[in-house]
């Protein structure tokens, strides 16, 4: 399972900052930091039944954009930035991850249809969103 997003997506956000080794935070914690987002926003999409990663280049746009503002976060209150800059972050990533809940097909992938059932016509075809058969 890839990442939603990774270090080079997070430095593009820091002006000041090139992560390293020895920076406060280090790589391998932002790295960290990219690998628990992924994990919280793969479980806050399965509990709305989006339950394969998100792979479609555009709707994984939005949210890399939103897990890098989680990441963006982390290293603000870990560098002991400005509260305000940092609750600007955690707000954003909160307030896109209710708006994914509330409306999931913003990054849900396109359902798969699934064989045609004995007996039904061909324009009866059901089909699989969010784990459900309609």
């Amino acid at each position: 399972m890839a990442d939603y997003c990774a270090v080079a997506d997070v430095q593009l956000e820091l002006q000041h900052l090139t992560l390293s080794g020895s920076t406060k935070p280090t790589t391998t914690q932002v790295t960290t930091w990219c690998g628990e987002v992924t994990a919280d926003m793969d479980a806050r999409f399965n509990a709305v039944g989006i339950t394969t990663q998100v792979s479609d280049a555009s709707k994984l746009k939005v949210v890399k954009a939103t897990a890098v503002n989680w990441v963006m976060w982390k290293i603000l209150e870990a560098l002991n930035v400005e509260s305000d800059a940092a609750g600007r972050r955690k707000k954003s990533y909160d307030d896109s991850m209710k708006n994914i809940e509330k409306h999931p097909s913003i990054i849900e992938e396109t359902s798969t249809v699934v064989s045609t059932p004995a007996g039904a016509s061909a324009g009866e075809r059901p089909f699989t969103r969010g784990g459900n058969n309609w």
